[in-house]
C-alpha cells in the first residue's frame, strides 16, 4: 500500500513538472507572439502612414505585454525559486540580460508615449516605427532567452551600508534635476531650466562618485575601469549611460530652433534621476579588494585590429568632410549618396572583422560563443555588440531615407561604429576560458533551441506539409504582385482570391498530414490532442480568420474599384504565412486521447433557471447589434447620416452584448467566475477567452 501511494506521489508531482514546464512554454511563445505581431503592426505604420493612433497604441500596448508574460512564464519554471521582484538574484548573466532587456523595454515605451502624445505634430521619415518594431522585439528576446539561464541557488551579492547623509543629498539633487526638467515640459520652455537641470544631474554624480564612493569606500578609486564585482559594474555600467544620454538630450534640445516635443523632456528628467539611483545602488554592491590585479594580457591583439583603426580613420575624415561641405562642389547628391553608403558599408564591416581576427588569433575564441569566457569579457562584449545593434539600426534609418537625412545622422553612425569596434577590441584582452564560464555557455543556449520549435518546425515536413508550404509561399507571392505591380480592378480581385484559395488549401493540407501521425487524428477534434496542441490550433485559426477577413475586404475593395489603403495587400499577404506556420507547428505535438480522458461537461443554458434572463438579455443585444449594422450597411449609399446613428448603436450593442456576457452571465452560471482572473478556468476556458 505505502509503495503504490508512493508511485502515485511520483506521478503526481511528474504530471505537476510537465504542466509546469508546458505553461512556461506556451507563455514565452505567447510573448515571442505579441513582439512579432507589435513588429508587423510598426512595419504598417511605416508603410501606411496613419492618421489615427489605433495601430501605435495598440503595438505599444503589445510591447507593454512583453516583458510582463515573460516574468509570468519564469514563475512557471521546474525550480518554483523564480520570483516576480528578485533584485541581483539568479546568476550574473541571468541578471545582465534582464537589465538589459527591461531597459530596452522602458526607452522604446517611453518613446512610444511621447509619439502618442505628439501623433499628429510628429515629424515623419522612413523607417521611424521600423526601428521601434525591430528593437521591441530584440528587448523582447533577451528577456525571454535570460530565463534560461537564471540559477536559482546562486548567492545573492553582499550589499555594503553607504553614507546616509550624502545620499540623501543625491536624491535630493536628482529629484530637483527632475523637476527643472518637467518644468520646462508643462510650465516653462527655457533652455536655462534644461541646463540648470544638467547641472543639477552633474553635482549629484560627483557627490555620488566623489563624496561616498572615493571617499568612503576603501580601495576605491575615481577610475577604476572594470573593477568592484560583476555587479556593482554592470549598474555603473548603466548608470553613467544614463547620465551620459541626458546630458546629449539636453544639449540637443536646449540648441534645437524648433518646438520640442512634449513630454521629451520629462522623459529625459526621468532617464537622468534614475542614472543617480542606479549609481548610488551601484556603491551598495562594490567589492574591494586588497591589491590592484591588471589584466595579464597572454595574448597579442591580431593584425585585424591595426586595419580596422586604419579604416576607422578614413571613415571619420570622409565623415568630416561630408558634415562640413569640404568635399569638391562639382559631386553631384546622387555621388555624395554612394559616398555616405559606402561608408556605411565599411563600419559595419570593422566590427566583425575585429571578431574574425580575435577567433583567427586567440586560441579557444569562436566566432559564436553566447557566456563564454571571463565575466568581464561576457560584459564588455555585450556592451560592443548592443552598440553595434544599435549602429546597424541607424543605418537602416539613413538607407531608407534622403540624402541630407543620411549626411546629418552619419556622425553619430560613425561614433556608434568605432564605439563598437573599439569595445570589441578590448574585451579581446580580456578573453579567458575557465569551467565555470563552459557550465554557463552551456546552461544559456540549452533553452535557445527549445523556443523556436514551437512556433516553426525544425525537421523535414511530410509531403501534405511540404505541400502547404509551397501554397501558403504562393499566396504570399500573389499578393505581393497585386501590391508591387499596382494591379487593380478585376485582376486584383481575382489574384486575391486565388491567394485565399491557396492559403485555404494550404491550411487544410497541412491540417490533413496529421492523420498519417497518428490513427486516432481527425479533423474535428475540438479540445482533443493534449493542451500544447489545443492552444497552438487555436492561435492559428484564429490568426486565419482574422486574415480571410482582411483578404475579403481587399476583394471587395478591388471589386468595387475603390482605393485600398497602399501597402493593405501585402501587409495580409505577409501575414498570411502567421497561421500556417503556427499550425504546421502543432501537429507534432498532437497526443493521442486516452479512453479515460474526457472533455469538461458544459453547462446547459436553457437548463439554469436562475440565469436564463441575463442570457436572454445578452441575446437580444447581440441580434440587435447585427440588426443595426445590417440596417447601417443598407442606409450606407442613400441615407449615410442614418447609416452612421446606426452604426453607432450597433457597436454601443455589441459592447454592451460583451460586458453582459463577461459581467453578468459568467458570474450567474458560476459562483467562482471573477471578472478578472487571468490564465485561471482551465485551457479551454481561457483558449475561448482570448480569441
Amino acid at each position: 500500500m505505502m509503495q503504490r501511494d508512493a508511485v502515485r506521489t511520483s506521478l503526481h508531482q511528474s504530471k505537476v513538472f510537465d504542466e509546469q514546464c508546458d505553461v512556461t512554454g506556451q507563455l514565452r511563445c505567447a510573448a515571442l507572439v505579441l513582439s512579432v505581431t507589435a513588429f508587423f503592426l510598426f512595419l504598417y505604420i511605416d508603410i501606411c502612414p496613419q492618421e489615427s493612433i489605433t495601430v501605435l497604441a495598440l503595438g505599444t500596448l503589445m510591447l507593454a505585454w512583453t516583458g510582463p508574460l515573460t516574468v509570468l512564464a519564469g514563475t512557471y519554471m521546474k525550480n518554483n525559486r523564480f520570483k516576480v521582484w528578485q533584485p541581483f538574484e539568479g546568476g550574473f548573466h541571468f541578471v545582465s540580460m534582464q537589465a538589459v532587456g527591461w531597459c530596452l523595454t522602458g526607452l522604446l515605451l517611453a518613446v512610444c508615449l511621447v509619439y502618442l502624445v505628439n501623433f499628429h505634430t510628429l515629424t515623419r521619415f522612413e523607417g521611424q516605427f521600423l526601428f521601434i518594431g525591430i528593437v521591441g522585439f530584440i528587448a523582447q528576446m533577451v528577456l525571454n532567452v535570460s530565463l534560461d539561464t537564471f540559477v536559482a541557488d546562486t548567492p545573492v551579492p553582499h550589499v555594503r551600508p553607504t553614507s546616509t547623509t550624502k545620499s540623501v543629498v543625491a536624491i535630493l539633487l536628482s529629484v530637483s534635476g527632475c523637476l527643472f526638467f518637467v518644468a520646462f515640459d508643462w510650465i516653462l520652455p527655457s533652455s536655462v531650466l534644461l541646463v540648470l537641470g544638467a547641472v543639477i544631474f552633474s553635482v549629484s554624480s560627483v557627490v555620488l562618485h566623489v563624496g561616498i564612493g572615493w571617499c568612503d569606500l576603501p580601495t576605491f578609486a575615481l577610475w577604476q575601469p572594470f573593477v568592484g564585482g560583476n555587479v556593482f559594474m554592470l549598474l555603473q555600467y548603466l548608470g553613467w549611460k544614463f547620465f551620459a544620454c541626458t546630458l546629449v538630450s539636453t544639449a540637443l534640445l536646449s540648441s534645437s530652433t524648433s518646438e520640442s516635443y512634449a513630454g521629451t523632456a520629462s522623459c529625459m528628467g526621468v532617464l537622468g534621476l534614475i542614472s543617480q539611483l542606479l549609481l548610488l545602488t551601484s556603491l551598495s554592491f562594490f567589492q574591494p579588494i586588497a591589491s590592484r590585479v591588471e589584466p595579464r594580457h597572454t595574448h597579442r591583439l591580431p593584425a585585424e585590429c591595426a586595419v580596422c583603426g586604419i579604416v576607422l580613420v578614413m571613415t571619420g575624415l570622409i565623415t568630416l568632410a561630408l558634415c562640413h561641405d569640404l568635399l569638391p562642389p562639382v559631386l553631384c547628391p546622387s555621388k555624395i549618396r554612394l559616398l555616405g553608403l559606402l561608408c556605411l558599408l565599411v563600419l559595419g564591416a570593422v566590427t566583425p572583422l575585429t571578431h574574425v581576427g580575435g577567433a583567427r588569433a586567440i586560441p579557444r575564441y569562436q566566432l559564436w560563443q553566447p557566456f563564454r569566457g571571463d565575466s568581464k569579457f561576457v560584459f564588455i562584449q555585450s556592451v560592443g555588440w548592443t552598440w553595434y545593434g544599435i549602429f546597424v539600426g541607424v543605418a537602416l534609418l539613413m538607407h531608407l531615407n534622403n540624402t541630407q537625412f543620411l549626411v546629418q545622422l552619419l556622425p553619430l553612425a560613425w561614433l556608434l561604429g568605432a564605439a563598437s569596434c573599439a569595445t570589441i577590441v578590448l574585451s579581446l584582452l580580456f578573453f579567458r576560458m575557465d569551467e565555470d564560464s563552459k557550465h554557463s555557455a552551456t546552461m544559456a543556449t540549452r533553452g535557445v533551441p527549445q523556443l523556436l520549435p514551437a512556433l516553426f518546425t525544425m525537421h523535414l515536413p511530410p509531403p501534405e506539409r511540404l505541400l502547404g508550404h509551397v501554397l501558403s509561399t504562393s499566396t504570399v507571392v500573389l499578393h505581393v504582385v497585386v501590391e508591387g505591380c499596382q494591379v487593380g480592378g478585376t485582376a486584383a480581385a481575382l489574384c486575391v482570391s486565388l491567394g485565399l484559395l491557396l492559403s485555404v488549401l494550404a491550411m487544410a493540407s497541412t491540417h490533413a498530414s496529421g492523420r498519417f501521425q497518428s490513427p486516432s487524428y481527425r479533423m474535428w477534434q475540438p479540445f482533443l490532442g493534449g493542451d500544447a496542441f489545443v492552444l497552438r490550433q487555436a492561435m492559428a485559426w484564429t490568426f486565419f480568420a482574422l486574415f480571410t477577413l482582411f483578404d475579403c475586404l481587399c476583394i471587395v475593395a478591388c471589386i468595387r474599384h475603390d482605393d485600398v489603403v497602399r501597402g493593405l495587400v501585402l501587409a495580409v499577404g505577409v501575414a498570411a504565412v502567421v497561421p500556417h506556420r503556427v499550425l504546421a507547428s502543432s501537429v507534432p505535438l498532437f497526443q493521442p486521447p486516452s479512453s479515460s480522458s474526457r472533455l469538461p461537461s458544459a453547462t446547459p443554458l436553457m437548463d439554469l433557471r436562475s440565469s436564463r434572463l441575463p442570457i436572454l438579455a445578452n441575446l437580444v443585444l447581440v441580434v440587435g447589434s447585427l440588426v443595426l449594422f445590417a440596417m447601417a450597411e443598407w442606409c450606407r449609399l442613400h441615407w449615410r447620416s442614418f447609416s452612421h446613428l446606426f452604426f453607432m448603436f450597433g457597436t454601443v450593442a455589441a459592447a454592451a452584448g460583451l460586458a453582459c456576457t463577461h459581467c453578468v452571465c459568467g458570474p450567474y452560471m458560476h459562483s467562482n467566475y471573477r471578472l478578472v482572473q487571468p490564465f485561471r478556468g482551465g485551457l479551454r476556458f481561457v483558449v475561448l477567452q482570448s480569441t
